[in-house]
């Protein structure tokens, strides 16, 4: 039998889907799906045929059909079913994106970087998760997450305020470091070091011009 063409494609996002829907997985008992169903739907094999592997366009629309096979259940274990759903969706984005970022010389947003506003604080009800303990309703709380896959594919997740996120939003590929400040009505000097902070972890591509930028405030910071 000839081998499936699209097989490393398979076992690529197979691999991806165990490891980033690892928490909804804990309900497969009560629930009867998991992420991996969508390995055997059509529309998964469209993606294969018509996305590159470790595209973000490939991540988006398997996340996609993830999320709306497991958001369908009729049993949720949980009023923050949807959310941890979506929070298993923005991480998988980050492991199944692989594809480099083009390089630009204006400050832009890393390929699969984002912000997720939820309205339970997932850190706290993913470690519940994984403790056994009971989530009670004073996790339900609004909290802003900031998604990025920073070097050598480490996935970082980090709760930011504001700030973080106003310059995180501005940063489109198009403004200057100036125009993101501006954009985002913080300060210079603020940007600068959200910039540099955010470029650490992957969330920004910070440009050849902007690089110095970078190397200046770790200098300086040094000193």
């Amino acid at each position: 039998m000839p081998k499936d063409p699209l097989f490393s494609s398979r076992e690529f996002y197979r691999e991806c889907m165990l490891k980033s829907f690892s928490h909804t997985a804990l309900f497969a008992p009560e629930v009867r799906r998991v992420a991996e169903d969508v390995l055997n739907m059509p529309q998964f094999d469209a993606v294969l045929r018509e996305s590159p592997a470790g595209s973000l366009d490939a991540a988006r629309r398997i996340s996609d059909a993830i999320t709306v096979h497991l958001d369908a259940v009729g049993n949720q274990p949980g009023p923050w079913w949807r959310e941890l759903c979506g929070y298993e969706k923005d991480y998988f984005m980050q492991v199944a994106t692989t594809q480099p970022s083009i390089p630009a010389n204006r400050p832009r947003r890393g390929v699969s970087a984002m912000c997720a506003n939820f309205k339970w604080k997932m850190p706290e009800l993913i470690g519940r998760l994984e403790s056994g303990e009971a989530i009670g309703e004073e996790l339900h709380r609004a909290v802003t997450l900031l998604f990025a896959r920073g070097r050598g594919g480490n996935v970082h997740i980090v709760e930011v305020g504001p700030p973080v996120e106003k310059v995180f939003r501005a940063t489109n590929g198009l403004r200057t470091v100036e125009q993101v400040a501006a954009a985002a009505d913080v300060s210079l000097n603020e940007t600068q070091k959200l910039l540099a902070a955010l470029g650490e972890i992957g969330a920004v591509e910070l440009g050849k011009t902007s690089e110095q930028m970078l190397d200046a405030i770790k200098t300086k910071g040094k000193a």
